[in-house]
């Protein structure tokens, strides 16, 4: 049974193909960088290759590395890397899939081509599974591959209804090539000709004053659902919108507004900040702390970040590598609690040069 590559896993293949092939114009001494201001040469190679599959490009056709240009400069990752180094990573793909392939694996976006490739073979395979109902949860976020699927099911003789719900204003996966349009032109596209649309407008969860606001920004959209929420509750404080040069004008303005609420008697548990990222969170931290002002940051942790499960993924990817020191010390840091590298007798280098061959 083919498994989809975890990341630790991938980036072992990335990294034993580009030190196979060095590749002029990646960034190799920030090498495991992935920022928005800098991507080291694992992150640029693994971004053409997913580009690749996800966007089923041909890497053998002589088009394939201006669609992977095209598509680099839409993700805003084209800076980092050269024409050359596209052309370069374009010609390695090839390689790439087919050690995936020796090793039984498949990418995420390997998925639905497979699945579309065996209902190819076997035309009336979903048959056997009898479906009657289908419901369909965030389908602003659905992308033509996952329409052309609800199509099939629909077309099965067993199928009784369809339901879809979403909302065309919360469609944010255009890297994953979704689009609204979907929902936009839904009947359309599934050619249903008895459709009924049903709009949930009732909004339970946001004051009159913030559903307001949200509303005269939504219409500013041309190319949408025409439909304005309606709040259910009480009325509360009226939204400030303000515009700032610079990200740091903005946390620092923020700070001394939740340091002037909190000296007007205002509790801590009262006060939110609410970011897009964990980075925004993190310098308003700083802003916060520079004047004593208290804080507690309630972000989840994804698992694979936490540094215990990323040793035993170490650990485990070890046993592929018998050679690996690297993810041997890895392992051992967190076994015991970052004490390992506080040894006054041996440093990380020391370690793994020779203690973990003793």
């Amino acid at each position: 049974m083919p498994l989809v590559i975890d990341d630790v896993r991938n980036s072992v293949i990335i990294t034993q193909m580009l030190d196979e092939n060095h590749i002029a114009g990646l960034d190799y001494l920030n090498y495991s960088m992935n920022m928005p201001n800098c991507k080291g040469a694992l992150a640029c190679a693994a971004e053409v290759f997913s580009i690749i599959k996800t966007e089923n490009i041909d890497a053998t056709s002589p088009y394939a590395k201006e669609k992977v240009k095209e598509a680099l400069q839409n993700s805003g990752s084209y800076r980092f890397i050269p024409d050359s180094a596209i052309s370069e990573l374009t010609d390695l793909y090839q390689e790439y899939d087919e050690r995936l392939k020796e090793d039984n694996l498949l990418q995420f976006a390997d998925q639905e081509p497979l699945m579309n490739h065996v209902l190819e073979i076997y035309p009336d395979y979903l048959e056997c599974f009898g479906y009657k109902h289908i419901v369909v949860d965030e389908f602003q976020d659905s992308n033509d591959a996952q329409l052309a699927t609800i199509k099939k099911l629909t077309e099965c003789s067993t199928f009784e209804s369809l339901m879809v719900v979403g909302d065309d204003s919360q469609s944010i996966y255009g890297f994953r090539n979704t689009s609204p349009e979907n929902i936009l032109h839904f009947f359309e596209k599934l050619n249903i000709k008895d459709g009924v649309d049903l709009y949930l407008t009732e909004n339970r969860r946001c004051t009159p004053e913030i559903v307001d606001l949200a509303n005269k920004i939504n219409n500013l959209n041309e190319e949408k659902v025409d439909k304005d929420m309606v709040s259910t509750r009480d009325s509360g404080y009226k939204p400030i919108v303000g515009g700032f040069y610079s990200k740091q004008a903005e946390y620092t303005y923020i700070a001394d507004e939740i340091a002037r609420l909190l000296k007007n008697g205002v509790i801590p548990e009262d006060i939110a900040f609410i970011a897009a990222k964990k980075s925004e969170l993190i310098s308003l931290a700083a802003e916060l702390s520079a004047r004593g002002i208290s804080w507690i940051m309630k972000n989840p942790l994804p698992l694979q970040e936490n540094s215990r499960v990323q040793a035993g993924m170490a650990l485990a990817e070890a046993f592929y590598q018998p050679d690996a020191e690297t993810l041997y010390f890895n392992y051992l840091v967190a076994k015991y609690d970052g004490e390992l590298v506080k040894s006054p007798r041996l440093n990380p280098s020391d370690y793994r040069r020779g203690f973990l061959r003793k």
